[in-house]
């Protein structure tokens, strides 16, 4: 880093801002300090040159989330923001939805932050090859600035104030309940529960009793009352994934919440009305499953009201850097630790790479690579063999050279093998060991290979 590098130290504690102080002094930046968050907008209305900021989060009688979110947005929109925070998991999501770029806990551990400001988010878009943080759309965790992605979430914009209920398709690991969170957030619902439910992981039998409740004494085990998820969700939304599981009895029961908004526990007589939004989401085709007499004709076409198909991963491709970004910062975070990027080769393999387990194939992987990371950028070699197709050369392409042999054996057989590559084509095995036709020739009668 320049000399002229600028950073801002929002923070009042003597020992921690002295700490700073040194620790940026020794990595050649010049320092700014302010007391509070009015002696910060005094310096940021004055300066264009800070290049980081430091907003402690420790008293929020000094600095705030708010004010963090107010430099991001009217000072500085791509410099790098580290907010200072004790060990409150609250207080540091809060940061990070503010606008900060990383978090540091109290006490300060200067060896992590060096890492931090090493392997910043400048330094990862320059790795990864990635543009600006603004220009990476991230819409209530949905991230990509594909066309198939901009569809998803104008599709979300659309329909989240409506009542409908939306059927949402797609392969598995393309990121349904992202979907479904998202329409909950942009709708009027947002303040009201969200419970997501995975149908294919409850028992057969327990499914009504964990959607509608049950009385005391349904059955066995039913030792008091309780309330289901329908009850419990009120006024908010409920995401069924994986439709297809649900048995015909509880989409019965469905079908009547979803056409009457009312429905009794399990055991009970008394009903109860339930003003829940319904999103449901399937990896299967439920056509078919109708025609099977699996599912319910009259379910499919009242969930089937407005459908969103959550694309697979091999349709946007485009997205895969940015989704890299993401997850690298992520897990960086996540796990305290470094990363030193990916080398071209191996961004080419990543992009080229299938993706039949789609964007959570992608996040998994990302998650290991992050937390096995060599010191130096990630190889193909470093990855999995389902990507990179490590391959085994026969053995007739194999040369074996044991110790003792002279160099006229060797030469001998490099050129045996040879040959045998090229097919016995004399003009080619001479280009590929690199000497003249007539050259081989003569080796060819030194070593009686004629």
């Amino acid at each position: 880093m320049k000399q002229t590098s600028v950073a801002l130290i929002i923070e009042k504690d003597g020992k921690a801002r002295e700490q700073l102080i040194t620790f940026l002094n020794t990595h050649n930046f010049k320092v700014v300090i302010a007391n509070n968050d009015a002696d910060a907008f005094w310096v940021l209305d004055k300066r264009s040159d800070i290049s980081l900021i430091f907003v402690s989060l420790a008293d929020y009688n000094k600095c705030s989330p708010e004010t963090l979110q107010i430099i991001r947005e009217k000072y500085f929109v791509d410099v790098n923001i580290i907010a200072l925070v004790p060990n409150d998991e609250e207080i540091m999501i809060s940061a990070l939805e503010a606008g900060a770029d990383d978090i540091i806990t109290y006490p300060i551990n200067l060896r992590l932050l060096e890492l931090k400001l090493e392997h910043s988010r400048g330094n990862l878009r320059y790795v990864l090859g990635l543009p600006k943080s603004k220009d990476i759309s991230d819409f209530h965790g949905i991230i990509g600035q594909s066309e198939a992605i901009k569809n998803v979430i104008r599709k979300i914009i659309q329909v989240a104030n409506s009542s409908a209920t939306i059927l949402i398709t797609g392969d598995s690991g393309t990121g349904k309940e992202l979907i479904a969170r998202a329409i909950h957030k942009e709708s009027q619902r947002k303040d009201f529960s969200f419970l997501p439910i995975n149908c294919g992981a409850i028992p057969e039998g327990l499914l009504e009793a964990e959607l509608f409740g049950y009385e005391r004494g349904a059955f066995t085990g039913a030792v008091r009352q309780k309330k289901g998820k329908f009850e419990i969700a009120n006024k908010g939304s409920i995401f069924l994934d994986e439709i297809g599981e649900m048995t015909l009895m509880a989409q019965v029961r469905l079908l009547r919440v979803l056409e009457y908004k009312e429905f009794a526990r399990v055991g009970g007589t008394q009903t109860i009305k339930s003003d829940t939004r319904v999103l449901v989401a399937t990896n299967k085709d439920l056509l078919k499953q109708v025609e099977a007499r699996v599912f319910r004709e009259d379910l499919y076409y009242r969930l089937k009201v407005i459908t969103i198909n959550a694309p697979p991963l091999r349709e946007h491709k485009e997205d895969i850097p940015h989704l890299l970004h993401r997850f690298v910062e992520q897990f960086c975070r996540e796990n305290n630790c470094s990363f030193r990027g990916f080398t071209e080769a191996t961004l080419k393999l990543l992009f080229n790479y299938h993706w039949p387990g789609n964007i959570r194939e992608l996040k998994n992987l990302v998650q290991s690579l992050v937390i096995l990371a060599p010191p130096r950028p990630i190889e193909p070699i470093d990855l999995p063999d389902n990507i990179f197709v490590r391959k085994v050369l026969p053995e007739a392409n194999i040369l074996n050279v044991r110790l003792g042999m002279s160099l006229k054996e060797i030469e001998k057989d490099v050129i045996i093998k040879t040959l045998s590559l090229n097919k016995n084509n004399r003009q080619l095995t001479a280009k590929t060991l690199g000497i003249g036709v007539r050259t081989l020739y003569r080796k060819l009668k030194e070593y009686n290979l004629n």
